[in-house]
């Protein structure tokens, strides 16, 4: 495309960061972004990634083209191949009678979440080619077989049995270290997805896993009746 005459060196950026990077997000945008949106927008992305680091206020586009040392239309250009790939969305507003575009990165994906995105492994099957692409997804996507070994990991309800054996200090940290290993055990919900329905509450949006997680945990501790969770949750 050509970006000559969409964005002016004038016009200012303020550069902002989505959430938190993976730690394997360098390896995922040269190894695995690169080879579909090309150099320049990789190192746009990491260019904006440093300027949100060190600085909040507006800064003119002239500063990107000295930092990249890209004309502005390479420039316009990589922006648009992050915003395609789903790296980069874009806002336009006004700052003090001056057109400023708000750059807010968003988090690459893992290798393992980006193999398993059926579009994006494609893309990157046909630019790498098949052998260097299964090197890339075997090392990455590698799965334990656990099928073999005997589970013995103890539930939550192994561990914390009611209320009343329920010590204020050291189960507390035990929540935190393995609140991970937790699983959400068979139970009705029927009658919380009932009572947030008749309360105009979104179900959907209450009862996620985590929540659900949460609420069976709460029960157990604390031995609490239905009334008790339902008064608790509103």
């Amino acid at each position: 495309m050509n970006g000559i005459g969409n964005i002016l060196p004038a016009e200012g950026y303020i550069a902002k960061l989505s959430g938190d990077l993976p730690q394997s997000y360098v390896v995922s945008l040269s190894h695995l972004y690169q080879p579909l949106i090309g150099p320049y927008a990789v190192a746009l992305y990491q260019t904006l990634l440093g300027e949100f680091d060190i600085r909040k206020e507006p800064q003119t586009h002239h500063t990107l083209m000295n930092y990249t040392n890209l004309p502005l239309d390479e420039i316009y250009n990589a922006r648009l191949r992050l915003e395609a790939i789903g790296l980069l969305q874009t806002y336009e507003t006004e700052m003090e009678e001056q057109k400023v575009y708000i750059y807010e990165l968003q988090q690459p994906f893992t290798p393992r979440e980006f193999f398993h995105d059926d579009m994006l492994s494609q893309l990157l099957y046909h630019h790498i080619g098949e052998k260097v692409y299964r090197m890339l997804k075997n090392h990455y996507c590698q799965e334990e077989n656990h099928e073999s070994l005997k589970q013995v990991t103890a539930s939550f309800r192994d561990v914390f049995k009611t209320h009343q054996s329920f010590k204020k200090e050291e189960p507390i940290q035990a929540v935190k270290e393995h609140k991970t290993g937790t699983v959400v055990e068979d139970i009705d919900f029927t009658w919380i997805e009932q009572m947030l329905s008749a309360k105009m509450i979104p179900a959907r949006n209450v009862l996620t896993g985590a929540n659900k997680r949460l609420i069976l945990q709460m029960m157990d501790l604390y031995d609490l009746a239905e009334y008790e969770i339902e008064k608790s949750l509103l």
